[in-house]
């Protein structure tokens, strides 16, 4: 199972199908816009999922900021709304090297927006001083629980609100396996004290097919 909704085309669906396993694709969140905001123009944006970049520009409009993102998906999903991307986040990277990284970009008279989630952790406009940000809460993250009639032998966690979700009506098993899509969701399993195998496989899909294999193999 991977905590996401499903996708046009996947990877990880092709390579479900051609090894005769069973994927559930489902997400145990979802994303509401806050409406009416007003916007300032700053240099650039920063958008740090794909959900959170597609609901900004259904609602509101780009100032001709140059565009940053966390990683490839957030960039694949800007690259299909026909939007040019001037800096991505390396995949091999936590969110807060990422603002670091991203930091060193910036001019000393820029400012870039952040475009948040009410539960951000602010891990990449944490980086940033005062005066070369500005962090509005433009959509709300919601729980959406749903009681799963098998517990998955392999489960991806894309995001600690996920695992949050998935935990109100469901349990883990012991012998379930589970798969991390970054440090935050890591750390997060970490500190909740879950017992279970725990591998950190960061945000490109090839990487989460390795992993499966990996514990396909175990």
């Amino acid at each position: 199972m991977i905590s996401r909704q499903p996708k046009a085309d996947s990877s990880l669906r092709h390579f479900a199908d051609s090894n005769g396993l069973t994927l559930v694709e489902q997400s145990f969140i979802e994303t509401k816009a806050i409406l009416n905001l007003s916007i300032p123009e700053t240099n650039w944006v920063f958008f740090s999922s794909p959900s959170g970049a597609r609901l900004f520009l259904e609602n509101y409009q780009l100032n001709h900021q140059k565009i940053a993102v966390l990683g490839p998906g957030t960039q694949r999903t800007l690259t299909d709304l026909g939007k040019k991307v001037h800096f991505t986040g390396p995949a091999h990277l936590s969110p807060a090297e990422i603002g670091k990284d991203f930091l060193k970009q910036i001019q000393p008279n820029e400012k870039v927006l952040f475009p948040l989630s009410q539960i951000s952790r602010k891990s990449v406009s944490g980086q940033f001083p005062d005066e070369n940000k500005v962090e509005i809460v433009t959509y709300e993250t919601l729980e959406n629980s749903l009681k799963l009639d098998v517990v998955p032998a392999i489960i991806i966690f894309t995001s600690p609100s996920n695992i949050d979700g998935f935990l109100q009506e469901n349990s883990l098993d012991p012998n379930t396996k589970l798969i991390c899509l970054g440090e935050t969701s890591h750390n997060y399993l970490k500190q909740l004290g879950i017992p279970n195998q725990i591998i950190e496989a960061g945000s490109l899909e090839e990487d989460w097919l390795k992993a499966i294999n990996q514990l396909i193999k175990q």
